[in-house]
């Protein structure tokens, strides 16, 4: 996200740190979408690739901070409620889809977010040059 947000905002990348390095995940792409308004001829793209990062941010959040229980099946886990910061969060059912998984539909999902960012880091690095470092493995 900080190469994405200095590419855009064409500040050095201490700067953009100094700027956007405290804020929370989600207030990031909150300020990345509103500075990427000011690019309507690319607004079309990034609302695509805006409404799969939330999706994916909706999917995240509940692989990482819910409670699982059993499945109404053999093999498969559903999730329960979502803790964060110690408290239960209470979430919409568009949030938070009452939904079984099994491994296998977990590793789908990792596959779309490794896609998902794939799509990020080239649109980024094809629109506005952004430098985005290697991976981790």
């Amino acid at each position: 996200m900080i190469p994405a947000l200095q590419a855009v905002t064409k500040m050095d990348r201490a700067a953009t740190i100094l700027v956007f390095w405290h804020v929370m995940h989600i207030e990031r792409m909150a300020r990345l979408r509103a500075l990427m308004w000011l690019n309507a001829h690319l607004e079309q793209e990034f609302t695509a690739l805006w409404d799969r990062l939330e999706a994916a941010r909706l999917l995240r959040n509940t692989v990482l901070h819910a409670h699982w229980k059993a499945g109404g099946a053999p093999s498969v886990i559903r999730s329960s409620e979502i803790k964060a910061s110690g408290k239960t969060v209470e979430m919409s059912p568009e949030d938070f889809p009452d939904k079984d998984f099994t491994l296998n539909d977990l590793r789908q999902e990792g596959r779309k977010f490794v896609r998902l960012d794939n799509d990020f880091r080239k649109f980024f690095r094809q629109n506005f040059g952004a430098k985005f470092p290697p991976r981790r493995k």
